[in-house]
């Protein structure tokens, strides 16, 4: 077998497969949108479909001015998502599928209207819980110690007394450790 290989004209061909040859083959303008989009609104994503569900589960979104401020505020990340869709594109394909990454996240930033006025039974502590699991979160990400936040800051004003001390809980821890998070983050870039 191996003499075969050696006199034939393919041992050439093979010998050209082993030769390293220079990676031309991607080109990265236009894909730090795609990669804008699918870190940093698919994690945004994430992190708010688990506060809208608490926040169902909690009553919030009895209140439609509830509702409609989560919405508008869920929709900021999508907005700054798609100028960066705009400044930043190589061609029609990565832009249809950057439409279609940001559609999915406005869909589901939409949600709240659906469970708007919706009857549920009011359990404000899954808001508090789900702050402090934020916090847990936070503690290995980052940027997850800022939803903690938020989720605490909304879910103090409807809690009882150990519902208000899980929020305090989290505020007191969560501050310094988004803090320090944002120290190291700009110590790195300076």
């Amino acid at each position: 077998m191996t003499s075969k290989l050696m006199n034939s004209k393919l041992l050439p061909g093979f010998l050209l497969l082993l030769t390293p040859l220079p990676a031309m083959a991607f080109d990265p303008s236009g894909s730090m949108a795609t990669l804008a989009l699918l870190l940093g609104l698919g994690g945004f994503t994430v992190l708010n479909l688990i506060s809208q569900l608490s926040f169902f589960a909690s009553g919030f979104y009895r209140s439609a001015r509830f509702a409609r401020h989560h919405v508008l505020l869920s929709l900021l990340p999508v907005l700054l998502g798609a100028l960066a869709v705009v400044m930043d594109h190589k061609g029609a394909a990565d832009v249809l599928m950057n439409v279609g990454l940001l559609l999915v996240a406005m869909a589901f930033a939409l949600l709240p209207h659906l469970f708007a006025e919706k009857a549920v039974t009011s359990r404000p502590w899954i808001s508090a819980v789900t702050a402090l699991l934020f916090l847990a979160l936070g503690c290995f990400l980052g940027p997850v110690t800022a939803f903690a936040i938020l989720v605490a800051h909304v879910a103090w004003f409807k809690q009882e007394t150990l519902g208000k001390y899980l929020c305090v809980l989290v505020l007191c821890l969560g501050y310094p450790l988004l803090g320090y998070y944002l120290y190291q983050l700009l110590g790195k870039l300076a």
